[in-house]
């Protein structure tokens, strides 16, 4: 047997150490196998839930506190003025019809007020009165009754009421400021709210003529102006009778002049407007005795001017109207008419009659309700208006 040679066997031992020194050396010389593949496992998508929005609750109404505020007239308590005598304010509820009683009556005997002509009623209730006799206006606390006193009265040589101005109406803006028409001097006099007492006016119109006043919702004037005439509602040389209606922007000042005026078409003489009133909607509403013929309540379109014609008439037999000296119009549009003393006859205790006309009347209609009667107490009637 033939022995490898020693050098054979040198280059075999070099060679196992070069390998045991270097394993990569071995990778080289030896591949390694690949190795089997791992099976992936598939994952079956984890599905994202859907949220649900929260339902937002409902939230309970708040009750929002109602204001106090005058009613609507709809609602409103009935204030018949009656002049002469002890010159009564009569109060009568919502809905009254027939010989009603009053629920209130307040009398100004003893204060200056016994031949008042106009009424008027401020946002709080307060009442005033435009007194002729005593060329004064009274103001009561809101509620009064029986022959209570005066808690304001706007009278002396400053007023402007003096020397027999004869103040027939007054009224009151929504600040409280009062108005007074002067119909003997023709002058419409502005008092700021809470006079009392010899006060000077903060502002007059001069040449206004003026009869009636009315206020609207946005405290705009209007004034039922005429010329001097004998009055037959009152017996009174020199008072007015209106045959015109001129309108004021809100806040008047001297020398200040309409921005317009409707003409009533009225022949004059005994023919002409007595009283004037104002709906919701501005319609304007104009009392007109006739000389001849029927009486009438005539009805404008709101803010007419000029020659304008009526929209609606209420005249005829059935109408009840005679001599017609008031007028006042509710929320619901329901037409109050107080009809005056005889031409000819005493203010002083003659039966006094408020009529309503539903809304929207026209033509010869009879009145939906009479206030009439002895438990009534009324007399010969001047003026009325709404209120609480």
């Amino acid at each position: 047997m033939r022995l490898p040679s020693i050098s054979v066997l040198l280059v075999a031992l070099m060679m196992a150490s070069s390998a045991w020194a270097n394993p990569t050396a071995k990778a080289t010389l030896s591949a390694s196998p690949t190795p089997k593949p791992v099976p992936t496992r598939k994952l079956t998508p984890t599905p994202t839930p859907t949220r649900t929005p929260k339902p937002t609750a409902t939230p309970t109404p708040q009750k929002t506190p109602t204001p106090t505020a005058m009613p609507t007239l709809s609602e409103a308590n009935l204030y018949v003025l009656s002049n002469g005598g002890a010159g009564r304010v009569h109060v009568y509820p919502a809905g009254s019809n027939g010989d009603t009683s009053p629920i209130r009556s307040i009398s100004s005997n003893g204060y200056g007020g016994s031949n008042a002509f106009g009424i008027a009623l401020d946002t709080s209730g307060d009442i005033y009165l435009a007194n002729t006799n005593g060329d004064s206006i009274i103001e009561y606390s809101a509620g009064s009754d029986g022959n209570v006193a005066p808690v304001a009265t706007i009278s002396g040589p400053n007023t402007g009421l003096v020397n027999s101005a004869d103040p027939m109406s007054v009224a009151v803006d929504s600040q409280g400021n009062i108005y007074a028409a002067g119909t003997a001097n023709g002058a419409v006099m502005e008092y700021p709210a809470g006079s009392n007492g010899n006060v000077a006016p903060i502002a007059t119109i001069s040449n206004a003529n003026s009869v009636r006043l009315i206020l609207d919702r946005r405290d705009d004037l209007y004034v039922l102006a005429g010329n001097p005439t004998l009055n037959p509602l009152t017996g009174v040389e020199n008072q007015l009778l209106g045959s015109e209606v001129d309108t004021y922007r809100a806040g008047i000042h001297d020398g200040v002049r309409p921005v317009s005026r409707l003409f009533l078409n009225v022949s004059g003489g005994y023919d002409g407007a007595t009283a004037i009133a104002l709906d919701s909607q501005n319609n304007l509403y104009v009392a007109v005795p006739q000389s001849s013929g029927f009486d009438e309540i005539r009805k404008y379109a709101a803010y007419s001017a000029e020659l304008a014609v009526p929209i609606a008439t209420i005249v005829g037999e059935n109408t009840f109207l005679d001599e017609p000296l008031a007028i006042t119009v509710d929320s619901s549009g329901n037409i109050y008419v107080a009809n005056g003393p005889e031409p000819n006859g005493n203010p002083e205790g003659l039966p006094g009659i408020v009529m309503e006309f539903a809304s929207g009347s026209e033509g010869n209609v009879a009145p939906i309700a009479v206030i009439q009667g002895p438990d009534t107490d009324m007399g010969g009637l001047a003026d009325l208006v709404l209120g609480p």
